[in-house]
């Protein structure tokens, strides 16, 4: 699989071009966008989708996978207050451990935390046998 992945670095929010640029001759787009502050990431992503979906629409790509952090967007509906503001800082650089659980909901205990190698894993996997079609994921240990 890495062998047929393309990355792409830039600011997908101020170089529409570029965007455009790479998502031509793909068959799916990744965006695994984030913020060092993450508490503004869900703005970030809303505004990226400006750039994203009109490229992907001109280039014939149909399918998009996206990261975005538990308790940003409608997941926060989920989370209560202090752990919601929690879960957006609990990925961690930690190694690939191939335990995690991936399913619509989850039940979650204590602090939940996931590396993002094993957030990595599971979008890979997405990408090559698609379960979560046009729907929200929940990934986690």
């Amino acid at each position: 699989m890495a062998d047929r992945l393309r990355i792409v670095t830039g600011d997908v929010t101020r170089d529409g071009a570029r965007v455009a640029e790479a998502v031509q001759g793909q068959d799916l787009v990744i965006s695994a966008l984030g913020r060092r502050s993450t508490f503004r990431s869900e703005e970030l992503i809303a505004r990226s989708m400006d750039a994203i979906v009109p490229s992907m629409k001109q280039a014939g790509v149909r399918r998009i996978i996206l990261t975005s952090a538990f308790g940003v967007g409608d997941s926060l509906r989920d989370a209560p207050l202090i752990p919601g503001i929690m879960y957006r800082v609990l990925l961690t650089n930690g190694p690939l451990s191939g335990r995690y659980r991936a399913a619509e909901r989850l039940e979650l205990h204590g602090m939940p935390k996931i590396s993002r190698a094993d957030v990595a894993h599971c979008i890979l996997a997405e990408a090559e046998s698609p379960r979560f079609v046009n729907r929200v994921a929940v990934i986690s240990y």
